[in-house]
């Protein structure tokens, strides 16, 4: 049984040198003596310490906030949420990375959205990069960057378009039971994949399948954090590897982008029209290979018996039914 209150997932895979900054940050969150709270930290298989250091750091601070520690050693993170999630106990959560340091209010600041808003499955706020005494941001790092998990998620406070339909995980605020929900019959579609990195991506699922249920992501200016980068993710070498985890995921997400795209038509029937006369057409004229698979993988979620059927969208379909 949830109670009223906010778990803090922290989850770490060899991160004992950030950790305590990390927490240092919790510690010194701001919240009113009602507002129960409490840290679930599950170490990812690390081989560096990692869980006796934060227990001995959380000792140090004397918070009154608890402190619970797991370990799960499936490598990703799906699995360290799953673990730590399962092991919650309050109606909230928020993913705090452990190069996150949140403001004192961020706490009592989502702790009230999310109670003013029962209409909101997640939502996420601003990142500031902050990084070590005498290190500069390179020049193509922009202000924004999502890829790095910086800058504004949205324009303005307020609901994320559909059409952009994803928040990143780093301060993602939710429902915990919500969240057990979405993943009790059908486990994340990205476990399948062949490069097991794509997991990475969970956190885009996780908003894709919020959206499928009919809740709304939520952007907050207000809810402010700092993602503390060093000098060993301020690489090109870096941005380029995870642009190509991110492309290991594409293949599932384009699909729940199909999905729910055709989902949430108000007229079904000519959309379906458009797409049997024109798309075989472009999909025959095109030479870009993610366009032409993007095409096909449209086809299939409409016209099955003429296309061929796509397991992957038929479990998404299942999950948007059940």
């Amino acid at each position: 049984m949830m109670r009223p209150g906010i778990s803090i997932i922290l989850c770490t895979y060899n991160g004992a040198l950030k950790l305590p900054e990390t927490l240092g940050y919790l510690a010194r969150q701001k919240t009113d003596q009602r507002l129960e709270w409490e840290i679930i930290f599950v170490d990812n298989n690390s081989h560096d310490h990692s869980t006796s250091i934060v227990e001995e750091t959380w000792r140090q601070h004397k918070s009154p906030a608890p402190l619970f520690t797991y370990t799960e050693t499936t490598p990703g993170k799906y699995y360290a949420l799953q673990t730590a999630i399962a092991r919650a106990h309050y109606d909230y959560f928020i993913i705090c990375d452990d190069d996150t340091g949140f403001h004192p209010d961020y706490l009592s600041r989502a702790f009230e959205l999310m109670n003013a808003h029962p209409e909101v499955g997640a939502a996420g706020g601003l990142s500031l990069l902050k990084l070590p005494d005498g290190i500069k941001a390179p020049e193509w790092l922009p202000e924004d960057y999502e890829p790095f998990a910086l800058g504004r998620q949205a324009d303005r406070t307020g609901y994320i378009p559909m059409v952009k339909g994803r928040l990143w995980g780093a301060g993602l605020v939710s429902r915990t039971d919500l969240y057990k929900k979405l993943y009790a019959t059908i486990p994340s579609l990205l476990i399948e994949l062949p490069d097991k990195k794509a997991l990475i991506s969970e956190d885009t699922e996780f908003c894709a399948r919020l959206i499928l249920k009919g809740y709304q992501l939520y952007y907050d200016e207000g809810l402010v954090l700092h993602h503390m980068l060093d000098h060993t993710k301020l690489t090109t070498t870096h941005r380029d590897n995870l642009r190509c985890i991110h492309d290991a995921s594409g293949t599932v997400m384009e699909r729940y982008r199909i999905v729910t795209k055709v989902r949430f038509k108000k007229i079904k029937w000519p959309y379906k029209l458009k797409v049997f006369f024109i798309v075989p057409f472009r999909m025959w004229y095109t030479s870009n290979t993610k366009s032409k698979t993007r095409y096909r993988k449209l086809l299939q979620y409409l016209y099955p018996g003429l296309y061929g059927r796509d397991i992957i969208i038929e479990q998404i379909q299942e999950f948007a039914e059940t």
